[in-house]
């Protein structure tokens, strides 16, 4: 853990085996972090500096948190599917089917969809934060996508 104020490290925490996307909660009461090959992700409180849960989900490799901090939406990159986790008890509570190789993950602007950059095959898929199922599919042309962090606005 860094202080941005003085840029020095004030904690280290354990996470998963190699960490990959790191989300916080819009409430700043969370953060999230995917362990790609120990197929989980780590619940950290900024707070006290400490994890307060671990959360299984398969090649979990991007991460989100809805607009009210309510879901938390972990991309299983080698299961193509999409883990939409209860903040409040850390269970996965749907499962949601989209491309080959889910990465990237980030939420609407206005908190309605959930958009997925899928590494192969050159799509983005959007899911509802309503229902948890994929509404569309939005086909790139030239190349296989790659995005990490923020990317919708």
């Amino acid at each position: 853990v860094i202080d941005t104020a003085s840029n020095q490290v004030i904690a280290t925490l354990t996470v998963g085996l190699n960490p990959i996307g790191v989300a916080t909660s819009p409430d700043s009461r969370r953060a999230y972090v995917t362990g790609v090959s120990s197929n989980d992700v780590t619940v950290i409180d900024p707070a006290n500096l400490s994890v307060v849960g671990t959360i299984t989900v398969p090649s979990a490799y991007g991460v989100a948190v809805s607009r009210d901090s309510r879901f938390v939406y972990a991309g299983s990159v080698n299961a193509d599917n999409v883990s939409v986790i209860d903040a409040a008890t850390l269970a996965v509570v749907a499962t949601v089917p989209v491309g080959a190789r889910a990465a990237g993950i980030d939420v609407s602007a206005d908190g309605s969809e959930v958009y997925v950059v899928n590494l192969d095959g050159g799509t983005i898929s959007r899911i509802s934060t309503a229902t948890h199922t994929v509404i569309g599919t939005i086909n790139l042309s030239g190349g296989d996508p790659y995005a990490m962090g923020r990317f919708v606005s």
